[in-house]
């Protein structure tokens, strides 16, 4: 990392907080001008409330406290952003005045934030409206929840305008926006929603610094934006800084969660990170109802192959077509790829999977997707596990993708097979399986699980800051607990994350749910978060790195 004052940073020193943090140009400066680098983590100020679900109505006040913030400032942690829920200000009767007792929760955050010199950034997890709370991601642009939301703001707002302990307000967690006719239009809709807020703030607060994320996603969009252009909206703020997340490698990071266990970081599994689809080779081959109906049948592809050059890697395609009534059923099982050189010499089996666990079924996308798809435990052709599908119109295509991937190779070619079975299902319903071919149209070629990819991923947003000259920060970097187990490569991962950042100057913030003492350790995470510590893997990474950072 070059010295600030030859790239044109400001200086940093330590400093008592007494004045606002303010953007300049593509980085934050404290009262004394010089720069404020976000060293962060996070805390659940009311979210997940000591366990009792995304909507308690008062604040869990062991998490956290005096204790965490001391353990935060112990390891360089400079910044804390602290996670809001909406219900805690949400009155018993809707023309009641907003709570509060909310505030005072905030302001006890303050004053142990003030004691150990760290900064807040107020961050909105659970808005009215959104993806987290009361409905289905896009009921905020609903007149009802937004004039609710920006209420709740200018109350916050008004409160803290003058508390330079705080460094900004971050209005919305992981924002979805509705599917309109483009990717532009969703963009521009969520921009207008975020300025109107922004405007409603600045009525009562001059001072702190707006914090926008990123558009997560659009209603219904599976992959809603390119993954190589950040999703920020233009908005009428000088005094602003952008926020993304990143979970980079997911299927390492998210293990255990929405990923199956057992990837350790750096092992030869293929990123699906910078890839697009490009052919999608339905094979001609099919299985009928008639036959589905008589049990686990087994159907075999001829050769597949993509018809262009570009293709890089390749991914399984098993597709039930026709209407399967509600009181029917098809299930797929025992999935096989196998490849051919191109002397047709076969070179054994690139991708399988015995479909045995429910992680099997959660990695599918769902192309065309109607119906009911689940992991059956029970049924199966070999062993018992199996996808089950009911209740379609027309057609649903499954693609896997991500740790199913396998490389294509020029001038080689592909079968594919699957097993099928049927309950009930009418003749017009039949199975086809294929392959789904994968591109990188922008970088070329494909990504690991390791700090290349790491580092693409972080490129995107810092080299979209030093064009647009505005601050950037990763506002949640980490991995769950079953990723941090011995054994994992959880310790390099930290190290090329936290690298990567310094090599970047990426301001971060890793995000304390997926980096806290699994269960096994301790027994709620709302009791963990009161301590300040993190997986020992990430905290002592923490510890490591953060004089670097100086």
């Amino acid at each position: 990392m070059a010295n600030p004052s030859q790239s044109g940073a400001p200086q940093r020193r330590a400093t008592k907080i007494h004045g606002f943090i303010r953007r300049q140009g593509k980085w934050l400066v404290d009262e004394n001008g010089d720069e404020w680098f976000i060293r962060g983590g996070s805390f659940d100020g009311g979210v997940l409330g000591g366990g009792h679900g995304w909507n308690p109505s008062e604040p869990y006040r062991a998490n956290p406290r005096d204790e965490g913030y001391r353990g935060f400032a112990a390891m360089g942690i400079n910044t804390v952003r602290f996670l809001i829920n909406e219900n805690l200000f949400r009155p018993t009767e809707p023309d009641d005045p907003l709570r509060e007792s909310a505030l005072e929760w905030i302001q006890e955050n303050v004053d142990w934030a003030k004691k150990y010199e760290i900064r807040l950034i107020l961050n909105m997890h659970v808005v009215p409206g959104s993806n987290w709370a009361h409905g289905n991601g896009t009921h905020i642009f609903e007149e009802e929840h937004a004039a609710f939301w920006i209420r709740i703001w200018q109350f916050i707002a008004k409160r803290f305008a003058d508390e330079p302990v705080i460094a900004g307000y971050s209005f919305w967690n992981e924002q979805f926006a509705p599917a309109m006719d483009s990717f532009a239009q969703s963009l521009k809709a969520y921009g207008a929603l975020y300025q109107r807020c922004i405007d409603a703030v600045r009525q009562v607060d001059k001072n702190h610094l707006i914090v926008c994320e990123q558009m997560y996603g659009r209603l219904k969009d599976a992959r809603c934006y390119d993954l190589e252009i950040p999703a920020f909206p233009s908005l009428r703020e000088e005094n602003l800084m952008y926020e993304y997340h990143d979970y980079a490698p997911a299927d390492f990071c998210f293990q255990g969660d929405w990923k199956e266990p057992g990837t350790v970081y750096g092992s030869p599994i293929l990123s699906d990170f910078g890839l697009r689809r490009g052919e999608k080779v339905l094979a001609p081959e099919r299985v009928d109802a008639a036959v589905m109906n008589g049990g686990f049948t087994s159907l075999c592809s001829g050769p597949l192959a993509p018809h262009g050059g570009k293709s890089l890697a390749a991914s399984l395609v098993v597709a039930l077509v026709g209407d399967i009534p509600q009181e029917a059923a098809a299930w797929s099982d025992d999935w096989r790829v196998r490849a051919f050189d191109a002397a047709g010499q076969n070179r054994g089996v690139v991708y399988s999977s015995g479909v045995d666990n429910a992680f099997s079924v959660r990695r599918l996308v769902y192309e065309e997707y109607t119906g009911k798809v689940s992991f059956d435990e029970a049924a199966g052709a070999a062993a018992p596990g199996s996808l089950r599908v009911s209740d379609t119109k027309g057609r649903i295509e499954l693609c896997s993708w991500s740790k199913d991937l396998f490389r294509v190779r020029p001038g080689w070619f592909y079968t594919v097979e699957a097993s099928f079975k049927g309950e009930g299902l009418p003749n017009t319903v039949y199975a086809q399986v294929g392959l789904q071919f994968w591109e990188s149209p922008v970088y070329g070629h494909l990504f690991g699980m390791d700090r290349e990819m790491i580092a693409a991923s972080t490129a995107r947003f810092s080299d979209w800051r030093d064009v647009h000259n505005y601050p950037v920060y990763c506002g949640e970097w980490g991995a769950m607990y079953t990723a941090l187990a011995p054994g994992m490569n959880a310790e390099q991962w930290a190290d090329d994350v936290l690298s990567v950042f310094l090599e970047q100057k990426m301001y971060f913030a890793v995000h304390s749910q997926y980096a806290m003492y699994g269960p096994e350790s301790q027994p709620t995470f709302a009791e963990l978060q009161g301590h300040g510590k993190f997986v020992t893997e990430v905290e002592e990474a923490y510890r490591r790195w953060m004089p670097r950072f100086q």
